[in-house]
């Protein structure tokens, strides 16, 4: 037995702690192992060894499911399944025991001097399988399976399981609760990350797709047209590479990557008139293509200039600048292109797309204005500025007319009289064809 008394202040005799280690159905288990990993002395002061349960098997240490790798203290049972540690300190201690066959057990602030520590060990569960290569489908020989579990009694373990020459690999002393996932390497190939089905069973089998080579497709379509967007740079990024090129869309807006890794970033980019998109594209399953199908990706025009006051001419800010589309009264606060102008009215919108504007500008202490104001009485609504398909506009001007601003404030309420949150409220000016609205708050 290898016995411990800590380092620090001794606090009398040696003290003894007994117990037994059963099966489930009161069996003795001769030959079983029981180690002493932390506790504290009848003086309070923490005594451990290295590391507790588990906490050896992190990184890519070999896992180990059982032995607690730095023990205060290790015995074997007699043949009536006994055990006792002597030349320990006086105090409570924390054990763990185990056997060939059988899930790990603990035991928490076990006292010295007592005999009642019993240790009932659950058959072990076992998940085993093979390594496999895709698409051939033959065993590879020492892969490595990055594998993470947790249950009560493994509080959190991770660490590395190295597959036989064959490609398999077994993993033993599983508990029957437990949750488990499992990841196999070879080279710079990967499987997905697996998480077996724990039914009851004592044994599971998982066999674990690596494959060298996955494919990622899809079709980069314009987002209000729907049509294809030809010559879109795609760009990979993962665990093996930074961000790389990885090719572009064809005529029909179609694309191919390949990659050897389960988790990936694509980044798409075109001329400045197309919103830069980043996508996660990530496999789940065993399928060697992942389709993302049709990609919408935004497009329009960059409309700039400055607001300013309508006697002065100087620009004023900051505020608000909407470009509110003509043929869409109702549009939402999401469809309608939004920018914040600076303290000189300076603004730029991004990405508008084609179509008929109304060019809004909110300041405060100004009236509300719009571009191409002042207009003759007689023309009614707001000057429209139409947008073209990739010409940006430039030193538009908004002028805006000092006066004051006025808030209309209300709740929103049902028939008996209850608020109503979240209730989308539109305002229709009479002298305007186009609205305004805003969404009602969580207290109504």
């Amino acid at each position: 037995m290898k016995s411990f008394r800590g380092g620090g202040p001794q606090t009398g005799a040696p003290a003894t702690l007994e117990g037994k280690v059963l099966k489930l159905i009161g069996k003795e288990i001769p030959g079983a192992t029981v180690q002493v990993y932390e506790g504290r002395n009848s003086a309070g002061i923490r005594v451990t060894g290295l590391n507790g349960p588990g906490m050896d098997n992190a990184g890519k240490k070999q896992l180990s499911l059982l032995s607690v790798g730095s023990a205060l203290a290790t015995v074997q049972t007699d043949a009536k399944g006994a055990f006792r540690f002597n030349n320990l300190e006086a105090g409570v201690y924390s054990l763990v025991a185990y056997a060939t066959g059988f899930s790990r057990k603990t035991s928490l602030m076990a006292r010295t001097g007592t005999s009642d520590t019993v240790f009932r060990l659950e058959p072990e569960v076992r998940v085993s399988g093979m390594v496999l290569l895709s698409p051939a489908g033959s065993g590879i020989p020492g892969a490595s399976i990055a594998v993470t579990l947790q249950s009560k009694e493994f509080p959190l373990m991770s660490g590395e399981v190295i597959a036989s020459q064959t490609g398999y690999y077994r993993i033993g002393g599983l508990p029957r609760r437990f949750t488990l996932s499992l990841q196999a390497f070879h080279k710079e190939s990967e499987s997905v990350p697996y998480e077996p089905s724990i039914s009851g069973a004592f044994h599971i089998t998982k066999d674990l797709l690596v494959f060298t080579e996955r494919k990622i497709t899809g079709r980069i379509v314009e987002t209000s047209s729907k049509q294809p967007v030809e010559g879109v740079q795609i760009s990979l990024q993962n665990r093996l590479q930074p961000i790389t090129e990885a090719g572009a869309t064809d005529a029909q807006g179609a694309f191919q990557i390949s990659t050897r890794v389960v988790n990936n970033t694509l980044t798409f980019k075109k001329d400045p008139h197309f919103q830069e998109l980043v996508l996660p594209a990530d496999f789940e399953g065993d399928e060697s293509v992942l389709d993302l199908g049709d990609i919408p990706m935004i497009s329009g025009v960059s409309l700039s200039g400055r607001v300013v006051n309508d006697q002065t001419k100087a620009g004023v800010g900051p505020g608000v600048i909407r470009a509110i589309p003509v043929d869409k009264p109702t549009a939402t606060d999401a469809e309608i292109p939004a920018d914040k102008a600076d303290s000189g009215g300076t603004f730029t919108l991004k990405f508008v797309p084609a179509g008929r504007y109304y060019l809004s500008a909110e300041i405060q202490g100004y009236k509300a204005g719009y571009y191409g104001d002042p207009k003759p009485a007689t023309e009614g609504a707001h000057p429209i500025l139409t947008v073209q398909p990739f010409r940006d506009l430039s030193s538009l001007q908004i002028p805006v007319t000092a006066g004051p601003s006025a808030a209309i404030q209300g709740i929103v309420v049902d028939a008996t009289g209850n608020g109503i949150p979240g209730t989308r409220v539109q305002l229709q000016p009479l002298e305007m064809d186009q609205s305004r609205s805003t969404q009602s708050s969580n207290q109504s």
